[in-house]
């Protein structure tokens, strides 16, 4: 079963889910939008740990190749056989002249045995006995950096079967690691390694360790920024526009569809009254106007038809219910009346008249119907002046006519049938060609609320016969 909605319940639900609309979608593009960031972070992470992982390649590349420089220099194999000047010779030659980088904390040798030639008083200072079986790295961890130093052995021939000692090289690793690569998805000051002190490591297992913080991502970052004031933006003007969609519907589309509802219930309740038309407004919807001028239109046919058809139904009423030739009330009337009268319960008081024209068929006879006819309409009007208002004059058929006199006593009843008389001997009826009176035998029976209508019709029927019968008494109450 369909239901019925208001136009202003419509037009708020409209907007509302024009609003909800919006709301999702701006909330779908915001997910989106931080998903894109948040992927772009974990692929900035992702990228950040090759990046470290193929810079411990660099390191480990550098640091094997600057040993193998160093294990080939024949001034190292001197020292490893002669080391009386060691300490002058690495002092010296090493550090002053410059072969060591910026970034290797120290350079040392150890004879077959393991023991370092001279102890080492440099920031990353060697251990005095080998820590482990070269070739390997070793961490040094101190609270300023991490060390890691590099074990290698010497040999005395090319074929590596002469074994004359072993060097260190130790270096600080995260200066290093900045040193052989240019980091873009790192920041190299938040870069750190989770090692312990003196632990043998391998350079491939220093990359799961590593701690770092990709560096910001200015663009994306005022993207986002730019993005989230945008939406906000974007909100407040969606909150704006709805709002005034929601007045200029409500002003122009709610306000005069409720005028033209209103207009419709007043013609349907009172079809007889103008509809008001809708107030003037500054802006007006032509299709609105058209429809509520062809409403007015409408009901102005509609009037004009209800009252034409009000004028066709008296015309109708008077034709079924008045007597052509006299004006009266006619038989139906009376019958109608009579019911009506019947089925009230008290009847009241009311008197009812019986009148008959005496000779009458001798004047149809002796002058002719078209003079009878006249006589009728006389008759007819000198009762009619002769009641009140608020009584009711009938023929009943031919030359009797009856009235009905509501609420009346006898004295005034004997008055109204004396107008009667005055009216009927006042009238003029040679004008018609008659040369014999016209009297008139009245009957008049009084009912109380006792007495059914059909008795007071038969006494007032009773008496009029009486009165008839009569030379002298043209009028007669009904007496039992």
């Amino acid at each position: 079963m369909s239901r019925t909605y208001k136009v202003i319940h419509l037009s708020i639900a409209f907007v509302l889910a024009v609003a909800l609309l919006l709301l999702i979608l701006g909330i779908q593009m915001y997910l989106e939008v931080h998903a894109i960031h948040d992927r772009m972070e974990r692929e900035q992470l992702a990228n950040g740990r090759r990046e470290i992982a193929q810079a411990i390649v660099d390191v480990d590349r550098d640091i094997r190749a600057r040993a193998e420089r160093l294990a080939r220099w024949d001034e190292v194999r001197q020292q490893l056989a002669n080391p009386e000047y060691y300490v002058l010779w690495r002092d010296a030659r090493i550090r002053a002249d410059g072969l060591m980088t910026p970034t290797t904390d120290s350079i040392g040798l150890y004879d077959r045995n393991g023991h370092i030639l001279a102890p080492d008083t440099g920031k990353g200072a060697l251990p005095a006995q080998l820590p482990l079986s070269p070739p390997g790295y070793l961490a040094r961890k101190s609270t300023s950096h991490d060390d890691l130093q590099y074990f290698f052995p010497i040999y005395a021939d090319p074929d590596r079967r002469i074994l004359m000692g072993y060097g260190a090289l130790g270096f600080d690793i995260l200066d290093e690691l900045k040193r052989v690569r240019q980091f873009d998805f790192v920041d190299p000051d938040s870069f750190s390694l989770t090692i312990s002190d003196h632990a043998t490591v391998s350079m491939a297992s220093l990359a799961s360790p590593a701690r770092f913080q990709s560096p910001p991502m200015r663009n994306l970052d005022r993207f986002m920024a730019a993005f989230q004031s945008a939406l906000i933006r974007l909100t407040l003007i969606a909150l704006f526009v709805l709002s005034l969609a929601t007045f200029l519907i409500h002003r122009f589309m709610v306000r005069p569809l409720r005028q033209i509802s209103n207009d419709i219930n007043v013609m349907r309740e009172a079809p007889g009254l103008a509809a008001e038309g809708g107030k003037s407004a500054l802006v007006r919807i032509e299709e609105l106007d058209n429809v509520r001028s062809s409403l007015r239109d409408y009901q102005t046919r509609v009037s004009e038809l209800q009252l034409a058809l009000e004028d066709s139904n008296r015309q109708l009423f008077e034709q079924a219910h008045r007597d052509a030739l006299s004006g009266a009330f006619n038989r139906r009337a009376f019958d109608n009346d009579s019911r009506n009268l019947a089925g009230r319960s008290p009847l009241g008081r009311y008197t009812l008249l019986m009148f008959d024209c005496d000779h009458f068929k001798d004047i149809n006879d002796q002058y002719g119907h078209a003079a009878g006819d006249a006589v009728i309409g006389a008759l007819a009007d000198c009762l009619q002046r002769a009641l009140r208002a608020e009584d009711r004059l009938y023929r009943l058929g031919g030359d009797e006519f009856a009235a009905l006199l509501q609420d009346t006593t006898r004295e005034q009843a004997e008055d109204i049938v004396r107008r009667c008389q005055e009216q009927i001997e006042r009238h003029d009826f040679g004008q018609y060609g008659l040369t014999m009176p016209v009297v008139l035998s009245i009957g008049v029976a009084q009912a109380d609320p006792d007495l059914s209508f059909n008795e007071a019709l038969r006494r007032a029927d009773a008496a009029m016969y009486r009165a008839k019968q009569s030379s002298d008494r043209k009028v007669v109450f009904y007496a039992p």
